[in-house]
């Protein structure tokens, strides 16, 4: 059904369904929809040196479950020193809604509280109400955005069943900073190869990243990693970033 758009000072946001109608049982994917004006950008889940992650809130009848905020892969906005990973003219951020099985038949008010740090030079905090509707009925029936939802799933990080990932520390901590080897195997040439990282309280991955030789089918880069807590880490998650002809 419609959406309700809410303006910022440079982003419009709105919700998006893939279907106009869903039977009891079933999951939904829903999308906050942002739309930026041109040379403005919001954040990834790691927003990096500096910005903040966009937040979802949800207001859902009875019923109606929210999971996790699905990530598509963002942009890397290198800096001297600050680094962010940001999302530039558009994104989908993509929440999988479960319906429960005894839901009765008819139509669910779906809303939620959008917040989003939106940069150019300087930076604006932004945040939108946005809703739509959902009618419960016997057969499930795409909805007018469903390619567009389809489109943004395609942009999400890709798990590989073949993938092997490794890490180790290069050599000894310079004071609070020590350099990290990643090395992943790859079947297809890459370009471009870099490391996303998630964020963490005790310690930082530097937006800086060099690409090593590396045997043939393999990816190694070298990170330097800061630490904040009294231990070094023991493990380090994030997305693997690779471009391989037209496919990152």
């Amino acid at each position: 059904m419609g959406s309700l758009y809410a303006h910022a000072a440079h982003t419009q946001a709105s919700l998006v369904l893939a279907a106009e109608t869903a039977r009891p049982g079933d999951t939904v994917l829903a999308g906050v929809r942002l739309r930026m004006d041109p040379n403005w950008h919001t954040y990834w889940r790691n927003p990096g040196a500096a910005g903040m992650p966009t937040t979802v809130d949800w207001q859902l009848p009875s019923g109606v479950n929210a999971g996790a905020i699905q990530w598509p892969v963002p942009e890397k906005l290198p800096d001297e020193d600050l680094t962010t990973y940001i999302y530039k003219d558009e994104v989908v951020l993509l929440v999988p809604l479960k319906l429960a099985a005894d839901l009765r038949p008819g139509p669910l008010d779906l809303k939620a509280e959008v917040a989003w740090l939106e940069c150019n030079v300087s930076c604006v905090p932004g945040k939108a109400s946005v809703q739509a509707v959902l009618n419960v009925g016997p057969d499930t029936k795409p909805s007018k955005d469903a390619s567009l939802i389809h489109t943004w799933q395609e942009k999400l990080p890709k798990s590989s069943a073949g993938l092997s990932a490794r890490a180790w520390w290069e050599a000894p901590a310079s004071k609070d900073l020590r350099p990290l080897i990643l090395e992943w195997n790859t079947p297809a040439a890459a370009s471009e190869a870099d490391f996303f990282p998630d964020a963490s309280e005790h310690f930082e991955v530097q937006g800086i990243t060099t690409r090593l030789p590396a045997d043939a089918g393999r990816i190694r880069l070298r990170v330097q990693v800061k630490k904040s807590a009294a231990d070094w880490p023991g493990q380090i998650a994030g997305l693997l970033v690779q471009q391989s002809g037209a496919q990152r």
